[in-house]
């Protein structure tokens, strides 16, 4: 992750947040899927994405794993316009957890 101040941060959260990839998402983008499973933080910087039927995120919001324990994704996610996300995968979640946990 590009753009970040971590200068003030434990060591270890400098490490947590290195782990995050920046991704972007063309209009009309599955974000995420009910038919997937919730293999990652999504963090939305960046544009719109609308979630289910009504419910929109804002900049900022996040949705994804929430523990480690494996589930699929309780709703659908689809970018509304060019959206940017930062994303962090769970392997190195459960990872970064057995190292500083």
């Amino acid at each position: 992750v590009t753009g970040v101040q971590t200068c003030a941060l434990p060591i270890s959260m400098k490490e947590l947040v290195k782990s995050f990839k920046a991704k972007v998402y063309k209009p009309r983008s599955i974000i995420c899927s009910t038919a997937e499973f919730a293999d990652r933080l999504v963090v939305l910087y960046k544009g719109k994405v609308k979630v289910g039927n009504q419910h929109f995120w804002r900049k900022g919001e996040s949705v994804g794993f929430t523990c480690v324990v494996p589930h699929k994704w309780t709703h659908i996610a689809v970018s509304c316009e060019v959206v940017e996300c930062l994303e962090l995968e769970l392997n190195l979640y459960e990872a970064f957890l057995k190292k500083w946990g």
